[in-house]
């Protein structure tokens, strides 16, 4: 954290932040006070992701439900501001990250082994991940290579094999320990392979939730950043303006997760919208969209820009949002989208897209080129390469002995 808290300055607004806390079943208390030493030491004001460390014995669900326990800290540091989300992370046993999961306690991530040694044996993949799935919680999976990449050094399998089993799972994120800029780049190379979605693809996707191919489909969610009742409402009132001008030509879907789903959200559904609430249903939602419509009133309720702007900038989708600080870095005018500042011009921007066939495609090359140009892998793996060399003092190293920790302290958790 003190490495992290100098190395990105003048950064934080561009990379995702999750630190863990370890407080191992004591009080809300102390993982507040916890809290607020990982935030001085970031020198941030907020995380984006806070994760409880290492759920491993068979009482931590418990302990961690208990009153006066872990997971009352969760939701006043979200109250507070402090973080935007939350979860776990545990690498022992499938059965206790169910138990943890099924007990009911809204988590947006869980942090889990996913490899292909965990495939046959006590498996993540196949007791975890189809539950997180289902309920719409993101999976981050650590340790692809197995931790220790022995499976690699006795010649078992190939590092890339292993990479590319793991990324190739229903995950939010695959997270590869490295300890070169060799393995920094190897770890790119097998990641540079994405491309958008085929018109076959995207038929398909419409196929499954009954769309017909010649409308505008427009998404709105709050499946992958934090449901936001004002964004939801401000998204609501441009779907309603636009169906009221075109209502033959468009079909608005909201996607919720499972937990952030109110039943009463289902009276807003007429005639080309629709509300959504499986994971499933958004995946197809996605795949299927041709605009995404993104307005944000809190500005702390995301990050700048989200993620999910990233993933469907790479897929060719361009993205309406309000016109907020940082949202010109992934949303250029007219280029991979609009900034409103208003429901009325995201409608009329909307309906723009309609009157002029040749806007949507334009739109859809210039998201793409947005997303190669400011978010490929390479140009994250140079800032990555370069921060680490700055912390070093050497910009043509790699981070020496002065910035590992000292051989004397615990690394029983650097896997």
């Amino acid at each position: 954290e003190d490495w992290l808290g100098r190395g990105l300055k003048g950064r934080r607004d561009k990379v995702f932040l999750m630190t863990k806390v370890c407080t191992h079943g004591r009080s809300a208390g102390l993982a507040l006070k916890m809290l607020d030493e990982s935030l001085r030491r970031l020198q941030t004001d907020h995380l984006d992701l806070w994760q409880i460390h290492g759920v491993a014995f068979d009482n931590d669900p418990e302990r961690a439900y208990a009153k006066g326990g872990v997971l009352e800290a969760l939701d006043q540091a979200k109250r507070q501001g402090k973080v935007r989300f939350v979860g776990f992370t545990g690498h022992k046993q499938p059965e206790i990250h169910l138990d943890m999961i099924r007990r009911g306690y809204p988590f947006d991530a869980v942090q889990m082994p996913l490899n292909c040694l965990d495939a046959t044996f006590r498996s993540f993949e196949k007791e975890v991940l189809p539950e997180l799935n289902k309920r719409g919680i993101a999976a981050l999976g650590m340790k692809p290579m197995g931790g220790t990449a022995t499976a690699v050094k006795t010649g078992l399998v190939k590092a890339e094999e292993m990479l590319r089993y793991a990324m190739s799972l229903p995950v939010a994120t695959t997270i590869a320990g490295m300890d070169s800029f060799d393995v920094l780049r190897q770890n790119v190379r097998v990641a540079r392979g994405f491309t958008p979605l085929t018109p076959a693809e995207r038929a398909a996707a419409r196929a499954q939730l009954g769309l017909d191919a010649s409308r505008i489909v427009v998404l709105w969610t709050g499946f992958t950043q934090q449901t936001n009742e004002r964004d939801f409402h401000d998204a609501l009132l441009a779907a309603s303006t636009t169906l009221h001008q075109k209502s033959s030509r468009f079909v608005f879907l909201f996607c919720f997760k499972p937990e952030h789903f109110n039943p009463s959200y289902l009276a807003f559904e007429r005639v080309g919208l629709r509300i959504l609430d499986t994971a499933e249903a958004f995946h197809a939602a996605r795949a299927s969209a041709d605009v995404l419509l993104a307005p944000i009133r809190e500005t702390r309720s995301t990050a700048a820009p989200p993620l999910v702007w990233l993933e469907c900038l790479a897929m060719g989708t361009p993205i309406l949002t309000t016109d907020i600080p940082g949202a010109d870095e992934a949303v250029v005018a007219d280029r991979s989208g609009f900034r409103v500042r208003s429901t009325k011009e995201a409608s009329e921007r909307l309906l723009q897209m309609e009157a002029d066939p040749e806007l949507l495609p334009r739109l859809r090359v210039g998201a793409r080129q947005v997303a190669v140009e400011r978010y490929s892998v390479d140009i994250a793996a140079r800032e990555y390469a370069e921060l680490w060399s700055q912390l070093a003092g050497n910009p043509k190293a790699l981070p020496g002995a002065s910035v590992h920790p000292s051989p004397n302290r615990d690394q029983s958790t650097r896997g």
